[in-house]
């Protein structure tokens, strides 16, 4: 007889706060993760000026709570791919769903095609904060999904402008021509970087495109 081991505990910290345990680690603090939430809030606090913040990792829920208390008014959604800790976090926090915060069980960049609530939070003005996702040791978690959130991989990039009416015709049919093969390079460009790089006529089919939808990302926010 085979006997699964749970993935997710409930344990106590010396502070003697219930944390969660994932495969054997913790997602939060083991001594305070209640001053941990409060530093992690102070640490990310720019990205906390946006309508909709996107929240990766659920860790033990401090996090959640301590930034739903400083900025009451945001739209906060969580992804956590492990369904169990997701409910060990409202074990933990039992009137955290009356807070607002909604959780996404997100496994897949497929999945995210299919979520209107992400979808309405990318259409508009929005930020992703991470939490402790080194601890996760999750390739979709520390990597794809952020790269596609903040529109940095390709695929993301078109998902994103697409949501917000910015790709036309020849957008699409550009995109369509140069991902039906195996892209030339795989530069990842962002917001934050586009203006430093120069528009080099030598540069690959896909990059141009990147550097030319960033523009109009860039031109139409508010």
């Amino acid at each position: 007889m085979i006997v699964k081991k749970k993935r997710v505990k409930i344990e106590e910290s010396r502070s003697q706060l219930p944390i969660v345990r994932l495969m054997g680690r913790y997602l939060s603090s083991p001594t305070d993760p209640k001053k941990e939430a409060e530093r992690w809030c102070v640490r990310n606090q720019e990205l906390f000026h946006a309508e909709y913040i996107i929240v990766l990792g659920a860790g033990s829920g401090y996090h959640l709570m301590e930034l739903v208390k400083r900025w009451p008014n945001k739209k906060v959604l969580v992804i956590e791919p492990f369904k169990e800790l997701i409910a060990a976090v409202k074990e933990i926090h039992r009137h955290i769903f009356m807070l607002g915060i909604e959780f996404l069980n997100i496994r897949s960049i497929a999945e995210i095609y299919e979520s209107e609530a992400l979808k309405n939070a990318l259409a508009n003005n929005y930020s992703v904060a991470d939490y402790n996702l080194n601890v996760y040791q999750n390739d979709f978690l520390n990597f794809e999904l952020i790269e596609f959130l903040n529109a940095r991989s390709l695929e993301g990039l078109k998902f994103v402008a697409g949501l917000r009416g910015y790709l036309d015709e020849y957008d699409e049919e550009q995109y369509e021509a140069f991902s039906s093969h195996q892209p030339e390079g795989n530069d990842l460009i962002s917001i934050n970087n586009i203006d430093e790089i120069e528009f080099d006529p030598l540069s690959s089919d896909e990059l141009q495109w990147k550097k030319r939808i960033l523009s109009k990302l860039i031109g139409g926010q508010s």
